[in-house]
């Protein structure tokens, strides 16, 4: 080029090269609280329990039955809500079934189950809890993925809540389910990250490390067994959340706006975070005053 034009430096284009901003979670504004879903069910006792473990926030794993029989809401978590705010707990129970019966076919045709999780809203009002109805009862009508998006998940995070499904199945089926929740097509607005038995999704499936920092990690405990069975599962890993007070609303809130961690302890010691890089480095500066290990 030197010898071509006698300037070489003429053929460069001048480049700007802008950094993105870092950003950084204000100080004072937010306090720290604690969840994980799909955790054992009980009576008095597990809320206790939950309580002196330090949960904020608990999606307790119930039957679906349970759920429709009480309108949208167990007649469990109804009396362990109502035990809590007995006792002044500062401590908020949902449902937080599985719906096994949910069914759908993926784009290549795949049947699938295990694709429907979410904590389920309290407080809803009789347009929602119709709403709720027909996404459910849509969920078993094993629908093609297109149609199961729309008529089954866009409905409840509509409502205000975060909907993942414990499989995905392929990395594909991934990219296409994750990503279009991320870029409001309709899919999850959150991916599965923790789990018990392997513990870390994250790192058994790769693929999910596309979207730390960009959708919610979901610390599912996905409970098989009471409070006394479950509790060695209860300290391996939780979502630990930024927000004004510990309603699902309030962490729903702070998992879309990157508030919320999914904090892993493996049994060796070693603790890993998923979540924004803000997030992170807010919780890591006072860990002595909030973790649970």
């Amino acid at each position: 080029m030197q010898t071509l034009t006698g300037d070489a430096c003429a053929a460069i284009s001048r480049k700007d090269i802008r950094l993105p901003k870092e950003s950084v979670i204000p100080e004072g504004t937010y306090r720290i609280y604690q969840t994980q879903h799909k955790t054992p069910a009980g009576g008095e006792g597990m809320v206790d329990s939950m309580v002196n473990l330090g949960f904020h926030l608990v999606g307790v794993k119930t039957r679906e039955t349970e759920v429709l029989e009480g309108g949208g809401m167990s007649r469990i978590v109804r009396e362990a809500r109502a035990y809590a705010s007995r006792k002044g707990y500062e401590l908020e129970v949902v449902d937080n079934p599985e719906n096994y019966a949910h069914r759908l076919v993926w784009f290549d045709g795949q049947h699938a189950d295990h694709v429907s999780n979410f904590m389920i809203p309290p407080a809803m009002d009789e347009a929602q809890r119709t709403q709720f109805l027909g996404s459910y009862h849509a969920g078993k009508e094993n629908l093609p993925w297109v149609d199961f998006k729309k008529e089954v998940i866009e409905p409840m995070v509509a409502m205000g809540t975060l909907f993942y499904p414990e499989l995905d199945y392929t990395m594909p089926n991934a990219y296409l389910v994750y990503d279009e929740g991320l870029y409001g097509g309709g899919g999850y607005n959150a991916v599965p990250g923790a789990h018990f038995g392997n513990i870390d999704w994250v790192r058994h499936f790769p693929y999910h490390e596309r979207w730390v920092g960009k959708l919610p990690i979901i610390a599912d405990g996905d409970a098989h067994g009471d409070m006394v069975a479950w509790r060695a599962n209860l300290m391996l890993f939780r979502n630990v959340y930024l927000a004004k007070d510990n309603s699902l609303a309030a962490y729903v809130e702070a998992a879309k706006e990157g508030r919320s961690v999914c904090v892993i302890v493996l049994p060796e010691g070693e603790v890993r975070y998923y979540g924004t890089p803000e997030a992170v480095a807010y919780l890591r500066e006072p860990l002595d005053e909030w973790k649970w290990w």
